[in-house]
């Protein structure tokens, strides 16, 4: 495998053109999964760019029997020192040691460099050397100031679509009328290494949370993106470390990073990613469906829009419709399912409200919108409507020619009579607990603790 990589080509971030030319070699002849050597063609100056190929010969890592790396020669690592969850505990190298402590559960509480430097902490309180330097705030974060006036700054921040820190700023006005400064501003490349050599605007301290929100660990030239289970290096695209959840999808390589596809999708734990595009259009297809249901019983669409709202069933759509990947089916029977689904919700809403919605859908599931990639797109809707989606829960000539729909995609799962009965129920019922008992007996065993959890959640957060 090879990566081409184009940006800045010295350390200043002053030239500009082809950074990485590199080359993956995995173990037992490339049969592995494990990678041993990356050799990067571009050498000189031009090699100044992301990746740093500190080792000319001989493989460059190495694992213990869990998988996890224990030596990076590039970057001069000789040990690493894991605990029992698999988390470092300390890293050695040439030019130093770091070491961190976790709690029982594997949260980090402190870090501390051989320099002496020690960073601590304390739920959403960051504390370096023994003063604090900021805590979270909805919007961003709060950092200490010299101004007795005002001992606290609010610092804002835009995030996109997969919640990496594009844009910095805060308030610097002493009036009413603000004075809006920016802060910082990162540009990154799809796998998370950052832009160099333009917009690089930075005032003031230097935030060590940009890709995915994330931790830049960058002391003793380390350059790991610390993503709560795993670590992460931005320059290959690649995890150090196994998925702790990697049985659950075991078609895909532990170590590669959103299964190579970090456009679409995100991990905000280094325990499972999801699907971003697939989870919004999949809650679209379920919530688009639940008000051409109310549109059938009657109601206009302002009550529709908002009446008997299942905010569960959306819930669960989402989550299958971010976890499930749903392998090798075409294109063309995405389209038929996904029309015949909509097609039979219309006959039975009979309402143009509930046609211009469903219609909204369909053009998305042909690829109409451009913007979204045919896989986006095949996942979503599959996901989400394959034994999730709540068409018509007030119809059940519609609710069943959904279940027979669900069954004969289920990649030959045999249900039983009880189950889908059950099933039909729980399309109908507007409790989101009949809905996830009906989704528990039809999704596969892999899936069910994610779809607990984000039922839980989100009935937690209703409650």
């Amino acid at each position: 495998m090879t990566l081409n990589r184009k940006g800045h080509t010295n350390a200043a971030a002053t030239t500009f053109g082809v950074m990485d030319n590199l080359t993956y070699t995995y173990a037992n002849n490339n049969t592995s999964n494990k990678l041993v050597q990356v050799t990067d063609a571009i050498i000189g100056t031009a090699g100044e760019g992301g990746f740093k190929d500190g080792n000319k010969t001989g493989n460059d890592y190495t694992y213990d029997v869990n998988g996890n790396m224990t030596k990076d020669d590039n970057k001069g690592i000789t040990n690493i020192t894991y605990n029992h969850l698999n988390l470092p505990t300390q890293v050695t190298m040439t030019s130093g040691t770091i070491s961190y402590i976790y709690d029982a559960t594997g949260v980090k509480q402190r870090k501390t460099v051989s320099t002496g430097a020690t960073t601590d902490y304390a739920s959403n309180f960051v504390y370096e050397n023994n003063t604090l330097q900021f805590f979270n705030q909805p919007e961003g974060y709060v950092e200490p100031t010299s101004d007795v006036n005002k001992p606290f700054q609010y610092v804002y921040q835009y995030k996109d679509h997969l919640g990496n820190i594009r844009l910095s700023y805060k308030d610097i006005s002493t009036a009413s009328t603000p004075i809006l400064q920016i802060q910082e501003e990162n540009n990154y490349y799809p796998f998370g290494l950052k832009h160099k050599g333009y917009n690089n605007v930075q005032v003031g301290r230097d935030h060590k949370f940009g890709f995915g929100n994330k931790e830049e660990q960058d002391e003793l030239g380390l350059a790991w993106i610390d993503i709560t289970a795993r670590n992460y290096d931005a320059t290959l695209g690649r995890w150090m470390n196994v998925d702790p959840l990697a049985d659950e999808r075991p078609w895909e390589s532990p170590y590669a990073y959103c299964g190579n596809d970090p456009i679409n999708r995100i991990d905000e734990d280094g325990e499972f990613w999801v699907q971003l595009g697939g989870a919004i259009l999949s809650a679209g297809i379920d919530y688009a469906g639940q008000v051409a249901g109310n549109l059938a019983t009657g109601q206009g669409m302002r009550s529709a829009l908002t009446s008997n709202i299942s905010i569960g069933s959306i819930l669960v759509s989402a989550t299958e419709g971010a976890i499930n990947p749903i392998g090798g089916v075409s294109k063309a029977t995405t389209k038929s399912f996904a029309i015949t689904i909509a097609k039979t919700t219309i006959k039975e809403a009979g309402k143009s409200g509930a046609g211009q919605v469903i219609d909204n859908i369909i053009d998305i599931a042909q690829g109409k919108d451009t913007k979204i990639s045919n896989g986006v797109v095949r996942e979503a809707v599959v996901g989400g409507i394959v034994g999730n989606a709540k068409i018509a829960p007030n119809s059940p000539k519609a609710n069943k020619t959904i279940i027979e729909l669900n069954i004969k995609q289920d990649k030959g799962k045999t249900l039983t009579k009880r189950q889908t009965e059950r099933l039909v129920d729980a399309k109908t019922e507007k409790s989101s607990n009949d809905i996830v008992n009906g989704t528990m007996n039809y999704v596969g065993t892999a899936n069910q603790k994610a779809v607990s959890n984000v039922i839980k959640e989100g009935n937690e957060k209703k409650d």
